[in-house]
């Protein structure tokens, strides 16, 4: 009697545990209403690299980051040798400085030329008014004139040399202004908040122009591309 009765308890249990399973199977196997209109399928996480590349070439003197390193945009992280560029810089400026000296020395002869032109001027009116009235000889009226011509057309020529010394002034600040973006443009500054991934120069080593001293990640424009099965 107690045998089947033991029997009977281990056959409950055992139907019990087998209706857990195929309920637990049944629920597994059976795709979920929650996911339906949802499509899966692998893909990769990607970030995209943004190379620092150098536009002029030249030696590395600093480089101011590692790999690994956090970057915000904007932050110089490579400088290259401009020694060369400063002393051309010198020689631009002392250009612009010589222009505009040589440009006040003829502006004092125009003044001059101006007084001296304002003189023979009337003396050129008076001789005329003179030689109408018969009261002086052609000789005299023709030496005025020919004085206040002279005149006026060497007061001409110091007001064209004022003007190409003004052109001189103007072509040698535009050379300083770019021997200066020269100098600036040795210096390469982050493009972007990132990362470095690569650091591919070390100081003292000369960079081609063109050249890649670095590459840094933009965790900004990070995406993912997804494989999905044509059904999907």
């Amino acid at each position: 009697m107690l045998k089947n009765h033991i029997k009977l308890i281990l056959y409950v249990v055992v139907t019990i545990f087998v209706g857990i399973v195929l309920f637990l199977l049944k629920d597994y196997m059976s795709p979920s209403n929650e996911l339906e209109g949802i499509a899966s399928g692998n893909g990769r996480i990607e970030t995209t690299q943004v190379n620092i590349t150098a536009k002029y070439g030249g030696r590395v003197m600093n480089v101011y980051v590692q790999e690994g390193d956090m970057v915000e945009k904007g932050q110089l992280l490579t400088k290259l040798d401009t020694k060369e560029l400063k002393a051309q810089l010198m020689v631009a400026l002392a250009g612009v400085e010589q222009a505009k000296q040589s440009k006040k020395y003829v502006e004092a002869i125009v003044l001059q030329k101006e007084s001296n032109f304002k003189q023979k001027e009337k003396n050129y009116l008076r001789s005329k008014s003179l030689f109408e009235s018969k009261s002086i000889s052609l000789f005299n009226f023709e030496q005025d004139e020919t004085a206040f011509q002279v005149s006026s057309a060497g007061l001409e020529a110091a007001k064209a040399q004022v003007t190409s010394y003004e052109a001189a002034i103007h072509a040698a600040q535009a050379q300083v202004e770019t021997i200066e973006v020269q100098i600036e443009e040795r210096n390469l500054y982050a493009p972007v908040s990132g990362r470095v991934l690569y650091r591919l120069v070390e100081e003292g080593e000369m960079i081609a122009s063109g050249g890649k001293a670095l590459v840094v990640l933009d965790l900004i424009d990070t995406y993912m591309t997804i494989f999905l099965p044509t059904s999907q």
